[in-house]
């Protein structure tokens, strides 16, 4: 449990996901590279953590902007997970429109806390895009990896 800014956040073990699709670590079957674009520190930190656990690596950014250039920096990404919300000029749609048209095949998937519906569609079309939803286990986090990457593959 943790107390910041008046607001209590307990987390709970992050090995009780590790069966099932988590057991790719067990058969070293895995080991992509897996840029995680999240605002939120901890969420960042807690994905990255479950993904080392899975067997990936992981390339973190806070922003859009930093993204980019991780992915620019990083020829091994081979899967871009980003919130929909992010601060700065781009949110997590746009990002991944510019994701896919500087490496195009990557596949790109969003995060978000809000119900689907909720986050509305333009023309841009939000749902092109797969959606994983927060919060999640490690378990549904490693079958979510799991299907984007059979997506190219």
């Amino acid at each position: 449990t943790q107390r910041r800014r008046g607001c209590q956040l307990s987390i709970g073990p992050l090995d009780g996901g590790l069966k099932g699709a988590g057991t790719r670590l067990e058969s070293g079957t895995s080991r992509q590279t897996i840029l995680v674009v999240e605002d939120e520190p901890m969420v960042r930190s807690l994905t990255a953590r479950m993904l080392h656990r899975l067997g990936d690596r992981t390339v973190l950014a806070a922003d859009a902007g930093a993204a980019l250039e991780r992915l620019r920096d990083t020829p091994t990404i081979s899967l871009v997970i980003s919130d929909v919300v992010l601060p700065g000029g781009l949110d997590g749609v746009a990002l991944a429109e510019a994701c896919t048209a500087l490496q195009p095949g990557l596949p790109v998937a969003l995060a978000s806390g809000y119900p689907q519906d909720a986050l509305g569609r333009d023309a841009r079309d939000p749902g092109r895009f797969a959606l994983l939803s927060k919060p999640y286990s490690t378990d549904q986090l490693a079958s979510f990896v799991a299907r984007q990457l059979q997506r190219t593959g």
